[in-house]
C-alpha cells in the first residue's frame, strides 16, 4: 500500500470517532456527517498531455495491456484484480506511469523506465507529495496522530471554532 493510500485508509476509519467527539461539542452536527470542506477544484494535479512524449504514450499503452493480461474481468474472476484493472484504466486514460509501475510491482511485471519518462514522473511524484501533505495538514488526520486526550481534545475544538 502507498504512503497515500494507507494515510486515506486511516482518516476513513477514524473519521466516525472524531465526528462523535465533534458532535459532543456541537450537537447540530451527527456523528455522521462528514466535515465541511470547500469544495475541490477539478484535479488540479492532471497531467499535461505536452510533457508526455510519443515514446511515453507507446509504453504506458504497452504496460497497460501487459496488466491487462493478468486482470481483465473476462480471464480474471477475482474482485481484487478487478480493482486493480479499474485503477490501471484510469492511470492508462491519464497517462500516469507511476501508478501503472505501481501496479505492475504489485503483480511482479517488470517494466523499464526511461529518462524521457522523467518530466512525467517527477509531476506526478509532486503530485503524490501534495496530496499526502493535504492529508496530513487535516484535522483528522492530526487528531489521530495526537499524543494525549488532552491534545485530541485541543484539535476538535479547533475544527468546531473553525466550522462555526
Amino acid at each position: 500500500m502507498t504512503d497515500d493510500e494507507f494515510k486515506k485508509e486511516m482518516v476513513d476509519e477514524h473519521k466516525h470517532a472524531f465526528l462523535e467527539k465533534v458532535g459532543e461539542i456541537r450537537k447540530d452536527i451527527p456523528p455522521t456527517t462528514p466535515p465541511q470542506t470547500p469544495p475541490q477544484p477539478e484535479q488540479e494535479d492532471k497531467i499535461d498531455l505536452n510533457i508526455v512524449s510519443e515514446s511515453t504514450k507507446k509504453k504506458v499503452r504497452k504496460i497497460y495491456r501487459e496488466i491487462v493480461k493478468l486482470t481483465h474481468p473476462d480471464k480474471i474472476n477475482s474482485e481484487k484484480y478487478l480493482d486493480v484493472y479499474v485503477k490501471a484504466t484510469k492511470a492508462s486514460d491519464e497517462y500516469n506511469i507511476f501508478d501503472l509501475f505501481i501496479i505492475c510491482v504489485e503483480l511482479n511485471i517488470e517494466i523499464e523506465l526511461d529518462f524521457e519518462d522523467t518530466d512525467v514522473l517527477n509531476f506526478l511524484i509532486q503530485s503524490k507529495k501534495n496530496e499526502i501533505k493535504k492529508i496530513e495538514s487535516s484535522f483528522i488526520w492530526l487528531w489521530i496522530n495526537a499524543q494525549s486526550e488532552e491534545k485530541k481534545d485541543e484539535i476538535v475544538n479547533m475544527f468546531v471554532q473553525q466550522t462555526s
